[in-house]
């Protein structure tokens, strides 16, 4: 495998929209962002076994991302709003430019940084939320 086809952080990509549809080219100005995707496990033991037995249930998925708290940036007050008033947004992640990613409505959350010595910064995790009509898709 050459170099070039490994992916640097900065080529990551994250992109916000109106909830209910895809997000167009509006990109988030992260600093750091981050996506899990974790099973959730049901036990399915039995009697007829001494071994503990689990399948997968559902799968659990989540963003978290940081920005610098810039008055200007547009994009960000909007993701402040959305979080403050409870209302979806769209957001989609590639992993660059036009590749693997994450597509799904989202409810955020938000805290908020004031450290002494270095720039204010806003912190966001969003959980999807099919109320808009989308569930998270992966592509």
């Amino acid at each position: 495998m050459s170099d070039k086809n490994r992916k640097m952080g900065i080529e990551g990509k994250l992109y916000y929209g109106v909830a209910g549809s895809t997000p167009g080219d509006t990109e988030v100005h992260c600093r750091d962002l981050s996506y899990s995707i974790e099973p959730t496990r049901a036990e399915v033991n039995s009697r007829a076994s001494i071994i503990e037995l689990s399948r997968v249930a559902m799968i659990k998925v989540g963003l978290e991302w940081e920005m610098n708290n810039d008055v200007d940036d547009a994009t960000l007050t909007a993701l402040k709003a959305a979080a403050v008033a409870g209302t979806l947004v769209a957001l989609k992640t590639c992993d660059y430019a036009s590749g693997w990613g994450m597509d799904a409505d989202f409810n955020l959350s938000m805290s908020k940084a004031e450290p002494l010595q270095d720039a204010q910064r806003v912190r966001f995790t969003a959980e999807p939320d099919p109320s808009a009509g989308r569930v998270p898709s992966f592509a």
